[in-house]
């Protein structure tokens, strides 16, 4: 199977643009996400803060090596690779228990992990695959990577809202 270079671009574009938005999101509300490491995850308070931390700071050098698309992305896509089969994982569990568990993955958003949240972390995973799989990307010209860039904050809007595309998708009506 062949990935062309494009695609594997867009993918890193992609994971760039979910990693940088949840480090920031996680950050902009940095007292909250500790609270629900804490509560929903079980995170001891005296470990809260190193883990909050922690997580915004993988997330975040991981979305910028990443962005630099030099030697080290290639690395920085497994680590993403890793950090999203671990959030899936807990994730896929999370679910199966059918536990509450309240989900501020991009900051803001204080819903309940579900099955959506388990589809969006695949689409991730993909993304991260398609890149490791494919072509290494070649240099490419401004434009085509404005548009891959647009592309992927499209695609990053999708993939985090996939919850509300669903309920409008279930009930068009109820708005």
């Amino acid at each position: 199977m062949h990935i062309p270079p494009y695609i594997a671009a867009f993918c890193r574009l992609f994971i760039f643009v979910v990693l940088f938005l949840a480090s920031l999101g996680k950050a902009r509300t940095f007292k909250k996400f500790g609270d629900n490491l804490a509560t929903s995850f079980k995170v001891p308070q005296a470990w809260t803060k190193i883990a909050t931390v922690l997580i915004i700071a993988i997330e975040g050098v991981l979305a910028m090596v990443i962005l630099m698309n030099n030697r080290f992305t290639y690395s920085a896509m497994w680590g993403a690779l890793l950090l999203f089969t671990v959030f899936t994982i807990f994730i896929s569990v999370t679910v199966v228990q059918d536990r509450l568990v309240r989900c501020n993955c991009f900051g803001q958003n204080e819903t309940y992990i579900s099955y959506l949240d388990i589809i969006r972390n695949s689409v991730l995973l993909l993304a991260c695959g398609l890149f490791l799989y494919g072509e290494q990307p070649i240099l490419l010209t401004m434009p085509i990577q404005l548009l891959l860039f647009g592309m992927a904050c499209i695609a990053y809007l999708v993939v985090t809202n996939v919850k509300n595309i669903a309920t409008v998708a279930h009930d068009p009506n109820g708005l």
